[in-house]
């Protein structure tokens, strides 16, 4: 793991490396982050330049969260699997993260 490196402090830090994978276990502190797409009240994409948003698990949901509003998340990149089994989200909604390679498993969230 990465945990001895500064955390990322934007999306953009994500979205614009090209090697995904390299960024897991690198731990993310994004502040004012709009929320593109809401999965579910557990499951969101994030960032501001449509197309290129994070997906992100949420350890505690917000609750009436919505495209549009902006969030603060601290959390871990992880790798998104092929298997997304244990993901509760809708077979659709499992079809649109599936050219992710990444999420970031949320540890702390709060909207802004």
């Amino acid at each position: 793991m990465n945990t001895d490196r500064q955390p990322l402090v934007t999306v953009e830090d994500v979205t614009r490396q090209v090697n995904m994978t390299g960024l897991i276990g690198r731990q993310v502190n994004w502040n004012n982050v709009p929320v593109q797409t809401v999965l579910s009240e557990q499951y969101l994409i994030v960032g501001a330049e449509s197309g290129k948003g994070v997906v992100v698990r949420l350890k505690e949901t917000i609750p009436g969260i919505q495209a549009g509003q902006r969030v603060n998340i601290a959390g871990m990149i992880a790798q998104l699997g092929e298997d997304l089994a244990q993901w509760e989200l809708d077979p659709d909604k499992k079809q649109r993260i599936r050219d992710h390679t990444i999420f970031v498993n949320a540890f702390q969230s709060s909207p802004q």
